[in-house]
């Protein structure tokens, strides 16, 4: 473990997925050429994105690129079927209908979607309503309209006649009913510490953001959490002084989890204070390793259990 000031910080961009296999890489494109243009309209992909001949969707497709690297070739077509059905041209206009009702008809339906924050390019870009309210991450309104989720147009915001910050509220608050993911415990060595894990639904992340206490276990110093990508929220409630392992070994789950997406967000963690405080925590190159570098607040804390575990000691 290394402070945050030394080393060089990991601050990487969201991973652009390179299939190993050429042949791989073939078959992904193949599948996508043949589903997109299966009216006999030509398929151009260039750029980590695929564009149909006389329509004006524009098909990112890193994210479906990570799902179908997740998963047996043979799984394949069906995964690409399914996730390009979702932004056709008549589905994404009947999205586009029904975001422009009025905003009781839309309330219920939105929601907050954490991105990396390399998307604030994109979304300044597009005018999509956006704040920041985590380092290294966007926080983007949008719809869930069932099929898919469609980030919200700030003009169409406007329409509505509510303020942003009370939109984001309610979207926040709707977690709690349109949000399936579930809690569940992980196990790690040494000692089989736990870790929790939500997880099971894209809206996972984004219970970061509530103001309730939302975590199964609340540390008596806080939590460690982790956002590495959509459909995961990790948390490591700190009762205690962590031993340097099992904190590298939070943050090597999270950096495996932001390479592999989909969906990626951030490798990095944040030390949730008791008061619902955040402080990020990066890990740091060191000689080709990840270690963990802690924050000059995280570092005043793990001082703090080290002398409470230290007088404990000596009075046993």
């Amino acid at each position: 473990m290394h402070d945050h000031q030394q080393g060089t910080q990991f601050d990487p961009e969201p991973p652009t997925h390179q299939f190993a296999d050429p042949l791989h890489e073939d078959l992904f494109h193949r599948l996508v050429r043949e589903h997109l243009g299966r009216d006999g309209k030509q398929v151009d992909i260039h750029d980590g994105c695929a564009r149909v001949q006389g329509s004006e969707v524009t098909h990112g497709l890193n994210n479906l690129a990570q799902m179908c690297h997740l998963a047996a070739p043979s799984q394949w077509p069906e995964i690409v079927r399914r996730h390009l059905d979702k932004s056709n041209d008549r589905a994404l206009d009947a999205m586009r209908t029904a975001m422009h009702d009025d905003y009781e008809a839309n309330a219920d339906k939105l929601v907050v979607r954490l991105r990396s924050k390399h998307f604030l390019v994109d979304a300044a870009q597009y005018n999509l309503v956006h704040r920041i309210d985590l380092p290294h991450t966007c926080s983007l309104l949008a719809i869930d309209l069932g099929p898919s989720v469609m980030p919200v147009p700030a003009p169409v915001a406007a329409t509505w006649g509510k303020p942003i910050p009370e939109l984001f509220d309610r979207a926040i608050l709707n977690l709690k009913h349109c949000c399936k993911a579930r809690w569940s415990q992980l196990a790690i060595p040494p000692g089989r510490v736990w870790f929790d894990l939500l997880h099971g639904d894209f809206h996972a992340p984004s219970h970061v953001l509530r103001q309730d206490v939302f975590l199964p276990r609340v540390g008596a110093h806080g939590n460690l959490i982790g956002l590495p990508a959509a459909g995961v929220l990790m948390s490591y409630a700190i009762d205690a002084m962590p031993a340097v392992a099992t904190l590298e070994a939070m943050l090597a789950i999270s950096t495996g989890k932001f390479q592999d997406g989909p969906g990626s967000i951030t490798p990095h963690l944040y030390w949730r204070t008791q008061k619902g405080a955040f402080h990020v925590q990066q890990g740091a190159n060191r000689d080709g390793r990840m270690q963990f570098a802690p924050s000059p607040e995280f570092v005043a804390l793990l001082a703090r259990l080290r002398r409470a575990k230290g007088r404990s000691g000596s009075e046993r």
